[in-house]
């Protein structure tokens, strides 16, 4: 493996790292700031940005690691590795409770839909009518910031 290391022409596949990981890494910051461009409209707005976010992480940790290999810079090896890791392990979790919560908004939504009081079967004569008691806040009011309704005191 130590050749690997003391190659006379690293500079080549260094350098290919390094632009792949900054290629990476801007096309995630462009997904981060275009996903908070979206209007409020639960997780989906969120869930955009943190999969850019993560994007750009792991593209960060690849140019670093192009770097510590050019310039033989130990440091900045083990620090792209464990930030980019931890970050990537981190995002990941993230990234699957806020489609969790897309996948439940959509259910709710499906749901309400077909049985919502003013439906074909509620119509006819006799007709069943079905009552949803409301949603709770759940994740999708901790993850999506309302202003006040207040007014000035």
């Amino acid at each position: 493996m130590d050749f690997l290391i003391d190659l006379s022409w690293r500079a080549y596949p260094a350098a290919m790292l390094i632009a792949m990981g900054l290629i990476v890494g801007l096309r995630g910051a462009r997904t981060f700031i275009h996903g908070f461009d979206r209007p409020f409209d639960g997780p989906s707005r969120v869930l955009v940005g943190v999969r850019g976010f993560r994007r750009g992480i792991v593209g960060l940790a690849i140019a670093g690691i192009g770097a510590a290999w050019l310039w033989h810079i130990d440091w900045i090896l083990v620090l792209s590795l464990a930030i980019g890791g931890e970050e990537l392990l981190e995002s990941t979790f993230h990234i699957q409770a806020l489609s969790m919560a897309e996948k439940n908004k959509a259910r709710r939504n499906r749901r309400d839909g077909a049985f919502s009081d003013d439906s074909a079967e509620s119509a006819k004569p006799g007709g069943r009518r079905t009552t949803h008691p409301p949603a709770g806040p759940g994740l999708s009011a901790a993850l999506v910031w309302t202003p006040s309704r207040r007014g000035p005191r």
